[in-house]
């Protein structure tokens, strides 16, 4: 399970420092009732738009699910939603600032999701996820530097 984790939340992480997040903390270990890990993104003063930040918010929380389907070789989009109710609904909330209209909302989220499970099989993306899954694994916890180094290593 925690390989499930590490995967899952280096998918989180990976997204948001490529939007422009820095990531403070990606655990493995989670107080919280019902979740296994944990992403602390701070978002800098920028100026975009409300659509903007919404599709940045709508890729960061699905690319989680996304990262842990393509690690277990099973991209089942309603064996993900079921699993990651959470995730989804951030996602949906995040659409339902894009449209009022809930059909629109769903393809704008399956566009998405489909546009990141493409994104995330490029080998340099992947390789940024699976280097913070080892860290993740290797010390449950890592900090802003080790991702940042991941980031340098990897995507710049």
């Amino acid at each position: 399970m925690d390989e499930i984790t590490a995967y899952h939340e280096s998918g989180h992480a990976i997204a948001a420092a490529i939007a422009g997040g820095i990531v403070r903390r990606v655990s493995i270990e989670c107080e919280e009732q019902g979740r296994a890990g944990d992403t602390m993104v701070q978002w800098p003063n920028s100026n975009l738009t409300q659509a903007e930040h919404a599709l940045r918010e709508m890729r960061v929380s699905l690319a989680g699910p996304i990262c842990e389907a393509i690690h277990i070789g099973d991209y089942d989009r309603l064996r993900i939603l079921h699993a990651h109710a959470s995730d989804w609904e951030t996602a949906q909330a995040a659409a339902s600032k894009l449209t009022s209209n809930p059909h629109q909302q769903s393809t704008i989220i399956q566009r998405e999701a489909t546009s990141l499970y493409h994104y995330f099989r490029k080998d340099h993306i992947w390789a940024a996820v699976a280097s913070l899954a080892d860290e993740l694994l290797a010390h449950e916890t890592v900090d802003h530097d080790t991702v940042e180094a991941i980031v340098d290593q990897w995507l710049n």
